[in-house]
């Protein structure tokens, strides 16, 4: 799946980018409270969704995808 990681941490991420946009435009102070507001959505644990999101980001920032 687009994001990588299982079902429903790629569904969170594309919930993320729905939301924020892209991932490389989401500043890792944002990280915590974004995973707050929406890990619940995706039926994610928070803690999850934020080590999900804060990888995605770093990786996005460095060149990666999204």
């Amino acid at each position: 799946p687009a994001g990588g990681g299982t079902g429903k941490t790629a569904g969170f991420l594309s919930l993320v980018i729905e939301r924020h946009g892209p991932l490389a435009g989401i500043g890792l102070d944002g990280v915590g409270r974004i995973s707050r507001d929406l890990a619940g959505e995706a039926n994610l644990n928070e803690g999850a969704a934020r080590k999900a999101l804060r990888q995605a980001v770093m990786a996005a920032q460095a060149g990666g995808a999204a």
